[in-house]
């Protein structure tokens, strides 16, 4: 079944940087023990004039700095960052990783406790499949009934990079050049930078990150940051420093082999978990899975309205044609902008469950109308329900939403 298509083929949950801002160079973190890098954040949208200034000399990082050592790439500091290899536990040589990062950042992530266990495999590697869609792109696909909680592939990232430009001299390269023209400089030596991280991976994954897609050939950026601002995922599990800062400007891009296949819908029937001790994504059913149907991850908010929906997908030229936005309403909005504070009132419900239970039974439709039986909420309705029942002396009944419920709580993982 259909869920939605996108204008565009790729993009994620959040836009790196607001499309509204213009180019700019964060202030410098201060990070005890760590050093402070500048992260330049580009713009969006098409740039008419994107010749370079003609007294600019790329830079050259010379890839004989970190030759390789038992087939394994060396560890090689430039600007700040460290060029790193998260080689292989013994799996598929696809599990190797390029990292760039500030070397006390590498060093969190190799003291984590049990570092580093193998990719997690899921018992059925068939059940999806990677396919052509009429106007997505690539999409991945169910080729078998998946249950909801059930894990359908996990991977480790080909690419991990900051999610800003880390140049450390991106104010230098402006002021000299000005602001049009900096702002390509900047990106064309971030380029050169990023190009070292990609020659160090193997064949397979380079060629695998080369062909994913890139919605960035107007803007500045080159082939391979294109590459990774379409298809970057961010997790919460890797920044510099001692906190996340809420600006993204300590925090990292990752690149995946089939999680860059896996399309929008904002009704989603997949999330992923990142594993920061298997260094992985893992991609877990958020429902039942019919077989042929393609899995959509939401790259935009849920519980907004239609227009802001759209306005969070609009960085990426997206247009998500999913039943939820080309059906919109005041009613549909209503229900996405309040379901988590209407599960609130459980509490209330179970005071009286006879008089009530007609208001879990509403949250629960419509939460399945919207395509969100994926949500927290919608397992803790279930509860909620079956709660009610037991108290109402209706077991049959209690029953039918406990086994729901259980079902669900696989992904919610509610402690009750």
């Amino acid at each position: 079944m259909k869920r939605g298509f996108l204008n565009s083929t790729k993009a994620r949950k959040q836009a790196l940087y607001p499309a509204s801002a213009p180019s700019q160079v964060t202030a410098p973190v201060a990070c005890p023990n760590q050093q402070v890098q500048l992260a330049y954040k580009p713009r969006y949208g098409k740039v008419e004039n994107r010749e370079l200034p003609k007294d600019y000399t790329p830079s050259s990082v010379p890839m004989s700095d970190c030759m390789q050592s038992n087939g394994v790439y060396k560890d090689h500091a430039v600007k700040g960052l460290t060029f790193t290899t998260i080689a292989s536990d013994g799996g598929p040589a696809g599990d190797n990783t390029e990292l760039l990062l500030e070397a006390p950042t590498k060093q969190k992530i190799v003291s984590t406790p049990g570092f580093l266990k193998p990719v997690p495999r899921p018992s059925d590697s068939a059940c999806y499949a990677v396919r052509s869609t009429p106007d997505m792109g690539l999409g991945c696909f169910a080729t078998r009934a998946i249950e909801a909680g059930e894990i359908i592939f996990a991977e480790r990232p080909l690419l991990v990079v900051p999610a800003a430009c880390r140049l450390g001299n991106s104010s230098q390269i402006i002021a000299r050049y000005g602001i049009h023209q900096g702002n390509l400089v900047v990106l064309a030596e971030w380029e050169k930078v990023l190009e070292v991280a990609v020659a160090r991976m193997t064949e397979e994954n380079r060629t695998a990150f080369m062909a994913l897609a890139n919605n960035h050939k107007e803007d500045g950026s080159g082939p391979i940051l294109g590459i990774v601002r379409t298809n970057g995922y961010t997790t919460d599990k890797i920044f510099d420093g001692p906190v996340r800062l809420a600006n993204s400007a300590n925090m990292y891009s990752l690149i995946l082999k089939i999680g860059s296949r896996v399309n929008h819908s904002c009704r989603p029937n997949v999330a992923y978990d990142f594993d920061l001790v298997s260094f992985s994504f893992s991609f877990k059913a958020l429902k039942d899975i019919a077989a042929g149907e393609q899995l959509f991850y939401s790259y935009c908010d849920v519980n907004v309205s239609a227009s802001v929906r759209r306005s969070q997908l609009a960085p990426y030229g997206v247009v998500c044609k999913c039943l939820s936005c080309i059906n919109a309403t005041p009613v549909s909005d209503k229900i996405r902008m309040e379901f988590e504070n209407r599960i609130g009132n459980t509490a209330k419900w179970m005071m009286d469950p006879g008089a009530n239970i007609h208001h879990a039974l509403k949250l629960r439709q419509d939460l399945i109308d919207e395509g969100l039986e994926g949500q927290r909420t919608y397992a803790c309705c279930l509860y909620a329900i079956s709660m009610m029942y037991m108290a109402m002396g209706e077991p049959i009944q209690q029953q039918i939403f406990q086994n729901e419920f259980e079902k669900y709580n696989h992904v919610a993982k509610l402690r009750v």
